[in-house]
Order: structure tokens, then C-alpha cells, then sequence
């Protein structure tokens, strides 16, 4: 049975300085006084893109953080074990997937796009004019319609896109399964 390994964090605990701290509290003064004068949309749009690039600064020093911790372990082994001699070879590793490579996901995404641009212009146009019925207003109309046409055609290309990936990854590990069950080798394509 084997006996759990107590490792430390690479990561250590999050540490900053005063310097941080003020930087922090001057910043959320900021945004707190510039709420006097930004409707409350503005706002929150600045404080999510605020957050977005503490969010990205703070990944980017976790990730630098693990890299330089794995590096360290990996140069800290100086005698390895003796059954770390055995050589690898490429019957010890599962095949390359269909995802590893670069391939076209073929014609579908694009099509299923183009129809979410489509049902989106049409969802927004209308939903626009429904709600601007006494004021009718065909550039606020045709704004909604391109803005609602993007972001079906994004959708549409997401949901089709990680849906084909997705039956692509299962059907290549179910038919390498079934083929070593089988006690065939079949080369993944």
C-alpha cells in the first residue's frame, strides 16, 4: 500500500506589501468616487474590466510561480531512483488524440455561425423594435440587430465547435477501447 507523501505548495502563500495594500485601497477609492458621476452600467463595466486585469496579472504570477517551482524540484534530483533508469518507450504512452493535432473542425461550425448570426439579427431586430414600439427607430433597430447577430454567430460557433470536439474525443477513445479490448492495435487517424 502506498504511504501518502506530504509535499509542500509550490505556490507558497500569496504575499504583498504595504505598497500593494495601498495601491489597492487608492484604487477602490477611486472607483467608489468616480460612482458619483458614472451611470451605474458604466460602473460595472469598469470594475469588471478592472477585475479582469487583476484576474490576468494574477494567473500570470501563479502560472511563473509553478513553472519556477517545478523547475526547482526537477533540478533539486540529483540521484534518481533505480527504477527511473528503465528507458520509455512509445508503447508506454497512449496514442496522440485527434485533439493533440491541429485539424479543420470541417463545415459544420461555420454553418451553424451563419445560422446564429441569422437567428440572433432576427431575435435582436425584433426584440428592439418591440421595445421602442412608440419611437420607432430603424439605426437603433439595425445596431441591435448587428450586436445580437454577433454574439448568435459566436454562440453558435462555441456550442457547435465543443460539441464536435467533444463526440470527436469520445468516439476516438471509444473506438481505441474497444479496438485494444479486442486485442487490435488501430492507429489513431
Amino acid at each position: 500500500m502506498l504511504e501518502p507523501v506530504d509535499r509542500p505548495s509550490p505556490l507558497g502563500p500569496p504575499q504583498f506589501g504595504l505598497r500593494t495594500l495601498l495601491l489597492v485601497v487608492s484604487s477602490l477609492a477611486v472607483l467608489l468616487g468616480l460612482s458619483q458621476w458614472l451611470s451605474p452600467i458604466t460602473l460595472a463595466a469598469v470594475i469588471l474590466l478592472v477585475l479582469s486585469i487583476v484576474a490576468h496579472i494574477a494567473g500570470n504570477v501563479i502560472g511563473t510561480r509553478l513553472r519556477a517551482g517545478r523547475h526547482a524540484k526537477s533540478l533539486a534530483k540529483i540521484d534518481p531512483p533505480d527504477h527511473a533508469a528503465i528507458s520509455l518507450r512509445d508503447d508506454h504512452f497512449a496514442p496522440v488524440s485527434k485533439l493533440g493535432r491541429q485539424h479543420s473542425l470541417g463545415w459544420l461550425p461555420l454553418v451553424s455561425a451563419i445560422v446564429g448570426l441569422a437567428i440572433g439579427a432576427l431575435i435582436g431586430g425584433v426584440w428592439t423594435a418591440i421595445l421602442l414600439h412608440p419611437s420607432f427607430d430603424l439605426f437603433t433597430i439595425a445596431i441591435a440587430a448587428v450586436a445580437f447577430g454577433a454574439l448568435g454567430s459566436f454562440g453558435g460557433f462555441l456550442i457547435v465547435g465543443f460539441a464536435k470536439a467533444g463526440w470527436d474525443a469520445w468516439h476516438e477513445a471509444a473506438t481505441h477501447s474497444t479496438a485494444v479490448h479486442d486485442g487490435e492495435q488501430k492507429p489513431t487517424e
